[in-house]
């Protein structure tokens, strides 16, 4: 099905086509489709998301070129459809943005604790980074 949405968008807007490969940093991805390139390219790991999230991007390429080729009465459909799909692609966006605020909050909580602990021990750790500059530490190494 994916391959037979990018030939119809070949067909479409060859540029179109061709710029869909070049953007993407998984071009094979869309050029073989997501059943040949799991096993060939190592894609078994790829979430459902992700794969979600590009069929989309394909659907919403292919009816934003059928919606600026069509007629009036079929155009107002396929603005709709195209209206559906962008719906779910945002949703898709919204939460990997929000699962982004999560990793970069834990992040931002660590490095906080770091601090913490580091204004705490300032002096042992300039004392012992003078001992490492002016090679005192030799003595005080594990080996």
């Amino acid at each position: 099905e994916l391959k037979a949405k990018l030939e119809e968008i070949k067909k479409l807007n060859k540029e179109k086509y061709q710029q869909l490969l070049r953007s993407s940093s998984h071009a094979n991805v869309f050029s073989t489709g997501f059943a040949q390139a799991e096993g060939v390219f190592g894609l078994r790991g790829f979430s459902e998301k992700y794969k979600k999230e590009k069929e989309l991007e394909i659907d919403m390429e292919l009816l934003t070129l059928k919606c600026k080729n069509a007629e009036q009465p079929e155009q107002q459909k396929l603005k709709s459809e195209l209206q559906g799909v962008l719906n779910k692609l945002f949703d898709i966006r919204e939460v990997q943005k929000l699962e982004e605020v999560k990793i970069l909050e834990k992040r931002l909580q660590e490095l906080k604790e770091s601090l913490q602990v580091r204004k705490q021990k300032k002096d042992e750790i300039v004392q012992r980074r003078i001992q490492e500059l002016l090679g005192d530490s030799k003595y005080l190494k594990w080996d």
